[in-house]
């Protein structure tokens, strides 16, 4: 999400329904991705501290989700820290209107650049 394109409407969106809408109907059925994403997509990528205690089922879907991530900064280098920025302050927004315990993500205080 970080390397989408806050200034093309229809990228801005698609971070509206990920940030909203997918993670909100995940929250809904139980699943907690929420704070482990905000760190990942804060720079985080080390899986004990994006997983933390997560149940196992979590912990595989964090997992796999930092293994894609790891492969697009392989092949398009670091989101910009604006992008960085906007999916942080998207999955924020999205907060409100699911279960999700609204605990920070570890390293997400300072801002969340990516490292």
């Amino acid at each position: 999400m970080p390397w989408l394109d806050d200034g093309d409407v229809d990228e801005r969106e698609l971070r509206g329904v990920v940030a909203v809408s997918l993670l909100g109907t995940l929250e809904e059925v139980g699943w907690q991705l929420r704070s482990g994403l905000l760190a990942l997509w804060g720079g985080e990528r080390n899986i004990e501290v994006i997983a933390g205690g997560a149940p196992p089922r979590e912990r595989a879907a964090l997992t796999a989700i930092l293994f894609h991530t790891q492969q697009l900064e392989a092949r398009y280098n670091r989101p910009s820290p604006a992008g960085v920025a906007a999916a942080l302050a998207a999955a924020r927004a999205g907060m409100g209107s699911s279960g999700d315990s609204g605990q920070s993500a570890p390293g997400s205080a300072s801002g969340g650049e990516s490292v």
